[in-house]
Parts: C-alpha cells; sequence; structure tokens
C-alpha cells in the first residue's frame, strides 16, 4: 500500500514539476516577449494561438493515457477533508512542543490553503478564474471535469474554450501591463 502511495505521489509531483518548468518558460518569458518584440495584437494573439494548440494537445494526452496524473483525484479529496486536516494540525499543536513549533511555521500557509481551498469549494465560477489565472485552460477543464473520465461532453467543451479566452486575455493584459511598467521605470531612472 506505500509503494502504491509513493509511486502516485512520485508520478503527481514529477507531472506538476514538468508542467510548472513548462509553464514559467512559456507565461514568464516567451508570453512577455513576444508582446514586447510584436505587441498585444500581434503577438497576443500569435501566443495565443499557440498556447490554444499546445492546451488541446495536453488536453487530449491526458485524456487518453487515462491516468490522473495531475492529482485531480488528491485534489477533491483535499476539497473535501482539507478543514479537517487544518484542524487536525491545530489540534495536535496542544499535544507536544513539536507540533506546536509546526503550527506555528504553519500557520499562515494554511489559513492561505483554506482561503484557496473555500474558493475552490465555492463553485466552479470561483475555481474557473482561481485556476485560469495561476493555471492554464488544460488544467482549468481538467479540474472542472470532476474526476470525469472518457469523452468530453459540451460543458467540457464550453469549459475549455471560455478558458482559452479567459486565460489568454488575462495573460495578454497582464504582460502589457508589467511591459508598460517597466517600460515607464526605465525611462524614470535613464
Amino acid at each position: 500500500m506505500w509503494r502504491t502511495y509513493a509511486a502516485r505521489f512520485a508520478k503527481i509531483v514529477g507531472a506538476w514539476s514538468l508542467l510548472t518548468i513548462y509553464n514559467f518558460g512559456f507565461d514568464c518569458i516567451l508570453y512577455p516577449l513576444m508582446i514586447y518584440w510584436w505587441g498585444p495584437l500581434v503577438g497576443g494573439g500569435t501566443m495565443a494561438i499557440i498556447a490554444s494548440v499546445l492546451c488541446f494537445i495536453q488536453l487530449h494526452l491526458y485524456n487518453r493515457s487515462g491516468k490522473d496524473w495531475l492529482g485531480v483525484d488528491v485534489l477533491e479529496d483535499i476539497k473535501e477533508h482539507g478543514q479537517s486536516w487544518v484542524g487536525k494540525l491545530d489540534n495536535k499543536a496542544k499535544e507536544s512542543f513539536v507540533w506546536f513549533l509546526l503550527r506555528i511555521i504553519m500557520f499562515v500557509p494554511a489559513r492561505f490553503f483554506l482561503i484557496v481551498l473555500w474558493a475552490i469549494k465555492k463553485n466552479d465560477v470561483t475555481a474557473f478564474v482561481a485556476l485560469n489565472i495561476n493555471q492554464d485552460p488544460f488544467v482549468t477543464t481538467v479540474f472542472l471535469r470532476h474526476r470525469r473520465k472518457g469523452d468530453f461532453t459540451r460543458r467540457d467543451w464550453e469549459v475549455f474554450v471560455g478558458s482559452l479566452v479567459f486565460s489568454n486575455g488575462y495573460w495578454i493584459a497582464r504582460n502589457v501591463i508589467l511591459i508598460e511598467l517597466i517600460k515607464l521605470g526605465w525611462n524614470y531612472f535613464n
């Protein structure tokens, strides 16, 4: 049983690590560079098209694999039991000094976790916005399928297309603002 959990954990951590590296390079390096070089319309439009194709390919491969390498099942469990986990950590703090220190160290992250958990549990619209700002249309669509596997429903396609529009609109606006702030700062100090 331990090996099963360890293998599952390793698969999820490995997948998220690769996805995080890929997303960082794409979202934080390539996306702003293209907008800087080509402007928000051509650069942003080009990156939106590339992002859409890449997210569609990722979604297709994820669905075909039939494996939960993003840990959506784990996230669904966290939605159901996360609050009680934080409560258990708070109660353990009364048992020993070590748990008390752990509670002090984890207090702010645990409260932030509860806020994010609240937003995701609130409804799919809140989760849609939070996931699109923090992740991409691929992750948003997979998460909002709620453990459902197999063929995509009309709702899944609506979530995916809406996510493409929202997410790319957000990244274009965000990068235009950041680029303009950097230019303003550069001109101010030179």
